[in-house]
């Protein structure tokens, strides 16, 4: 059901930049240097092999393993994008993420936006301030069904509009790391919690 960007074609362009092209339509010159840190990139820290990527399952991946997710990338696109410039959607819509004004619909059928913005608010401190751990207090309560499904769209909300729509962003502020990045996306795909993000980035 669910839509997440993915790439279709992938070019060299020096050094430690690859022209990404994603299945809207959207084309960027990424610099990948920034994303080769852990041991699983080390060897990938020289160019012979880096050069030596392949697109697999809508993905950047080298033959050792190490792949980077499209969100990722998609995002790190979107936001070398300045003044109106906007993302060529080739259908004019990411299809399967749920929207903002979905989320709110959502969010707002059951539960009072108050008493739903004091439990998010909750929620994000504990991840922020407190430095709680995701997956306990959000992903395994969530499973055993202590979280709803409305607690863990308004906490993404929340996250989103803390952070202006950047979901590498939000999981930098909920502590979560760079190799557990993927796995949050998959977890907000698969609930059905995974909203457009370019609502957020017209805010001021």
């Amino acid at each position: 059901m669910s839509f997440l960007p993915s790439i279709v074609n992938a070019e060299y362009r020096g050094d430690f930049r690859i022209q990404v092209t994603f299945n809207d339509g959207t084309q960027e010159v990424l610099d990948f240097g920034q994303w080769l840190e852990g041991p699983i990139f080390e060897p990938l820290k020289h160019r012979q092999n880096f050069r030596h990527f392949f697109v697999e399952g809508g993905a950047i991946n080298w033959p050792n393993g190490a792949d980077i997710a499209p969100e990722t990338l998609y995002d790190a696109a979107i936001g070398k994008r300045t003044g109106n410039q906007r993302t060529q959607i080739g259908n004019g819509r990411l299809s399967g993420i749920l929207t903002r004004r979905g989320a709110q619909k959502t969010l707002t059928r059951n539960r009072s936006k108050r008493a739903l913005a004091r439990k998010a608010e909750s929620n994000f401190q504990k991840l922020t301030k407190r430095r709680e751990d995701f997956w306990t207090v959000v992903h395994d309560n969530y499973k055993r069904g202590d979280m709803s499904h409305e607690d863990l769209l308004a906490l993404v909300d929340l996250g989103l509009r803390r952070t202006k729509g950047s979901y590498v962003k939000l999981a930098e502020l909920f502590h979560i790391s760079k190799n557990d990045y993927r796995r949050l996306m998959d977890f907000l795909r698969r609930n059905e919690c995974l909203l457009d993000f370019r609502p957020y980035r017209k805010t001021t």
